[in-house]
């Protein structure tokens, strides 16, 4: 029976958010423990942190350029050279992430390309489905964000992850340890390296207070218990983080940044990570570019385009709470499909764009795209297209139209009760035209058209429930939240 466990970093569950296809070169490489199909238990940071490189080929039973790189005996070759047997330098993996598959797979049964057991000296672990039920489908595969086989990961003993990527063929055994000599390595008595920046680089309020990054010890002198890291923009400091902790020799941890406040439309921070007696500064920089998100009227449009496999698509909106607010989910065709959404408030929202395969909505099956228009203009606020991986996320803004607008405009128009039952009132200091109640899904389910300033409206036939109702007047149309009892 194959087992899996997984030991989740903390900045494990930061992969989730804006993610492309396969870890990007240069990513800190997930931690994991597995069980092989030996039943013997294996850590990949207790071989980092005994020295080791580790190298992991991600494949599946069915797939044929896996059988051949398989079969090229690369990796045999590396494990005889390297590995424990030879100069031990190396620890090698095979993890096949079908959720689907099993030992009959591996031992070369149906709809498998041979036995992928025989004559390999490494590990064969067959990768557990995902209980989180992320896209992929396997735990290993999922942390290392795996669309496609073979895929091959260099994993160096500091955790940097980069991929043998295919191009005229893979590296060849001499060319994979030449590439394992380029490992970075702790060379310095004092040295602390920031790798990476997760969370949102757009903001609706100008502040940017989702901001974590990835800190690791390099220090040969010792463990690594306090730094402080600071964020810059034109020079001046305007966010300052302490770090307290206990890191090790290659150890490394996440830090939520302080929030970043009063920032412009746009700009570039530099985000610096200080610790004394460090002299090697090449790596305590990253430069982050940010920018305020897009605004849009509360009511929308949702335009689609998938490609040949709909069903793989889906999104999600969510409100500043982390609420969900609309959803799509498993389109039923290929054509281009539009959905009407109406946000009772004005919002920061959270846009997740989902492809359950991994390669978006893209390429070789018919090129998609995704977008954000406004309904009542038809001008677009956002568009996603093509190759954007697993899934990636947007913020933007939902407004009534009234921010930026005087105070006096926007307490024009009055509502009440709220919440109703029968009756609602309204009155504005300008004709009233129009009255509408609109659903969830963003379909009109009451209208009235009137000329005057008060105007009684009748909801007692309408579901119970939370509506947005839309005041159209001589001066400006309004859109509030009601509740229906």
């Amino acid at each position: 029976m194959k087992k899996v466990y997984v030991l989740l970093v903390s900045m494990l569950t930061l992969f989730s958010i804006n993610l492309k296809a396969q870890l990007p070169d240069g990513s800190i490489g997930p931690d994991w423990v597995a069980t092989d199909i030996y039943d013997v238990e294996h850590r990949l940071y207790d071989y980092l942190d005994s020295g080791k490189v580790v190298i992991i080929d991600f494949f599946t039973t069915w797939c044929a350029p896996c059988w051949t790189y398989h079969n090229n005996g690369i990796l045999n070759e590396m494990w005889e050279l390297y590995g424990p047997e030879g100069t031990n330098e190396v620890m090698i993996f095979q993890i096949e992430t079908d959720n689907a598959s099993g030992m009959n797979q591996l031992l070369g049964g149906p709809n498998s390309q041979g036995n992928w057991i025989v004559g390999v000296p490494f590990p064969t672990i067959n990768d557990a489905p995902n209980p989180n039920n992320l896209p992929y489908g396997t735990i290993c595969g999922d942390l290392y964000e795996v669309t496609y086989s073979p895929t091959i990961y260099v994993i160096c003993p500091s955790r940097i992850c980069n991929e043998d990527h295919y191009q005229d063929g893979y590296m060849t055994a001499a060319q994979l340890h030449e590439f394992m000599g380029g490992c970075p390595q702790a060379t310095e008595p004092i040295d602390v390296a920031l790798w990476q920046h997760f969370g949102n680089t757009t903001y609706c309020d100008n502040q940017l207070d989702d901001s974590k990054i990835v800190i690791q010890n390099l220090s040969l002198n010792g463990n690594l218990t306090n730094a402080t890291v600071q964020v810059f923009l034109d020079g001046n400091v305007i966010s300052s983080t302490e770090y307290t902790g206990n890191l090790p020799l290659y150890g490394i941890d996440t830090i939520a940044l302080n929030p970043m406040l009063n920032l412009p439309e746009q700009a570039e921070l530099t985000i610096f990570i200080n610790l004394e007696g460090d002299t090697f500064l090449s790596n305590n920089e990253i430069e982050l570019n940010v920018a305020k998100a897009p605004q849009s009227e509360m009511s929308f449009t949702i335009e689609v385009q998938p490609d040949n496999y709909p069903d793989e698509f889906s999104c999600e909106l969510l409100d500043g709470a982390g609420n969900l607010i609309y959803g799509i989910s498993a389109l039923s065709g290929t054509g281009l499909q539009t959905f009407n959404v109406v946000i009772t408030d004005p919002e920061c929202i959270t846009w997740n764009i989902h492809d359950s395969s991994g390669d978006g909505i893209c390429c070789d099956y018919g090129e998609g795209y995704v977008r954000l228009i406004n309904t009542s203009n038809g001008e677009e606020v956002m568009n996603v297209t093509g190759d954007y991986g697993m899934g990636t996320s947007k913020l933007f803004l939902a407004t009534d139209g009234t921010i930026g607008i005087s105070e006096h405009a926007s307490s024009e128009i009055m509502i009440y009760p709220n919440p109703a039952n029968e009756m609602v009132y309204v009155s504005a200091n300008s004709k009233i035209q129009q009255i509408e109640l609109i659903n969830h899904e963003g379909r009109v389910v009451k209208q009235q058209n009137v000329n005057s300033n008060q105007v009684t409206f009748n909801v007692s036939d309408v579901a119970s429930g939370i509506y947005g109702i839309r005041i159209t007047s001589s001066n400006q149309v309004t859109t509030k939240k009601i509740v229906i009892e």
